[in-house]
């Protein structure tokens, strides 16, 4: 069990630290159409496998609450990154207005402050589970109401994502049909 935790401890720690590289190369390149989304995706990726290493370290349970909390910073800035960036992508660099980009972000934000408001209203996590295992403390949680509406919506939005994606590789040709496989194909990392 421990050789486990500890190549997953590895792998979150090295996926971290390659979107963190993600998120600082796409500063240089921060004008570029989708850009501002791209760095969001790539931070929330970031912290949030940085945190998910730092919970299975044998830290005390609160020392763990407070890093799936943390982590929660990151979690929710993916989804609806990840819908923001295809959707450019796929229909050629469109801009939007503010306040359609904001709706998406609107659930992520209540996330957030459910998230660090949660021991008073148990609606993201009614209680937390420990397991004791050779070579490892465990942190378990049981979703509330709010963590089930979230969720809804982030795989409604990543699969929207997912689908713009798609249609444009049926559409695309050469160099563009093969980009678009590309992203599709990275998504089972």
């Amino acid at each position: 069990m421990s050789e486990l935790k500890d190549l997953y401890i590895i792998l979150n720690i090295i996926g971290s630290m390659g979107m963190a590289a993600a998120f600082a190369v796409s500063l240089l390149k921060k004008d570029a159409d989708g850009s501002f989304f791209f760095m969001l995706l790539c931070a929330g990726a970031a912290i949030w496998a940085f945190f998910e290493s730092c919970i299975l370290f044998d830290f005390s349970y609160e020392t763990k609450i407070l890093f799936t909390k943390l982590e929660y910073m990151g979690i929710v800035l993916v989804p609806p990154s990840f819908f923001m960036i295809s959707m450019l992508y796929a229909s050629g660099s469109i801009k939007w207005r503010l306040n359609y980009t904001i709706t998406f972000y609107i659930p992520s934000f209540f996330m957030v402050l459910g998230v660090w408001s949660n021991d008073y209203h148990k609606l993201i996590w009614t209680k937390y589970i420990y397991g004791s295992f050779p070579g490892y403390i465990s942190i378990g949680v049981e979703h509330g109401f709010f963590f089930w509406v979230w969720a809804v919506f982030s795989y409604a939005v990543i699969i929207s994502g997912v689908f713009y994606l798609f249609s444009y590789y049926k559409k695309a040709s050469g160099f563009y049909r093969r980009h678009a496989l590309m992203i599709l194909l990275s998504l089972f990392f």
